[in-house]
Formats: C-alpha cells, structure tokens, sequence
C-alpha cells in the first residue's frame, strides 16, 4: 500500500469506529432497563470493582509487511459498571516479507466498555495503546521502536463461572508517531483476528 492510500485507509477506518460507537451508544440505552422481552434487565457480570485476568492471542496480516502474531497478557480493572482500564504487556512475532523474521513486545495499557449485556453475553468497544521494541524492523532502515494501536470491537460469552471466553476483530495498527518526521512515519495496517480467555480474581 502506498502512504497516502494507507492513511485514508486509517481516517475511514477510524471514521467508521467512531460512528460505529455512537450508533451502538444509541442503541444499548434500549437494554439498560429491560430487555427486549419487557423483562427486567440482566446484570452486568463487569461491575465496579471486579477485576480480571485476561490472555489473548491474536494475528494480524498487511500485504506489504507481512503478518504478526500476538500474545498479550492484561490485568483488568473494572473503574465503573461495565468500564474497564486494562494494562499488561504483549508479546509476539512478525512473519516479515521485507526484513527477517523476529520477536516483538513491551507494556500496553487501555480501555474496555461493555455497552450490551445479555444473559451471558456481552458486547464491547475497545482500545489500547503499547510500545513495541522490535528484534528487527520490518523495512530496512526503519526503528526497532514503535508504537502499536488497537481498536475494536469484541463479544464475552460467560463459559463457566468462572471463565469467559471473548473474541473479536481489532485494525491493528504499527508506525513510529512521526517522530522520525511525516516523510519516514512508515506503517503497517492490517485486521486482527482474536481470541482469549478472562478469569475473575
């Protein structure tokens, strides 16, 4: 992909999220005081206070790039019914088509809003932010040091009680924030597939 196709991709991307989250702030004020059925609403299992462990694993692909594989480990805070911060840290590899092959990570820290709750369902926006120290750029003369952002969308289903599955798709994106300036703020864009599990603690 060329830079400026990639950063119109980015700007309808975002576009897309943003309306995407009012519309569904719309529609999940119809559940927050009964359900479809005139029936009382269900509590949310992601109430104030409650706080999860969370792995995830995921991969994502950009056709220039290549792939990468992500591990990210998160614990989960619960500041406010159904708002969670999440912090922890990643870990993966980069399948390369430009450079070699090699190891990623660092710290990540975010948000997480569950905005439907249905029996043992949920349905939730998020985002995150982390570094990424990278083993080998993923075009030559690029840095090792990047930043890595991830908003989504996901679903929770309540397996057990006390094990919660979750999945979902996030636009992953990787670049160095311009400070190598706007001519050498190369990125990467792709679409993550993921999946993980959450356990109360």
């Amino acid at each position: 992909m060329s830079l400026i196709f990639k950063e119109e991709l980015m700007r309808l991307i975002s576009f897309i999220i943003i309306s995407s989250f009012f519309f569904i702030s719309l529609v999940s004020e119809s559940y927050a005081g009964s359900s479809k059925w005139g029936e009382p609403a269900i509590e949310s299992h992601f109430l104030k206070g409650a706080r999860f462990l969370s792995i995830t694993t995921g991969i994502s692909y950009d056709d220039r790039y290549g792939n990468i594989s992500l591990i990210q480990l998160n614990v989960n805070d619960y500041i406010f019914d159904n708002l969670a911060l999440h912090y922890g840290a990643s870990f993966g590899y980069a399948d390369a088509k430009l450079t070699q092959n090699g190891y990623l990570g660092g710290p990540e820290v975010g948000v997480r809003w569950h905005f439907i709750n249905i029996k043992s369902f949920s349905i939730y926006a998020e985002g995150s932010i982390a570094a990424a120290f990278q083993q080998y750029p993923l075009e030559e003369s690029r840095p090792k040091f990047n930043f890595n952002l991830q908003p989504g969308l996901g679903v929770t289903y309540r397996f057990s009680e006390n094990i919660m599955l979750r999945s979902g798709l996030r636009w992953h994106h990787l670049s160095n924030a311009r400070i190598q300036g706007r001519g050498r703020n190369w990125g990467y864009d792709g679409i993550m597939c993921y999946a993980g599990l959450m356990k109360p603690f």
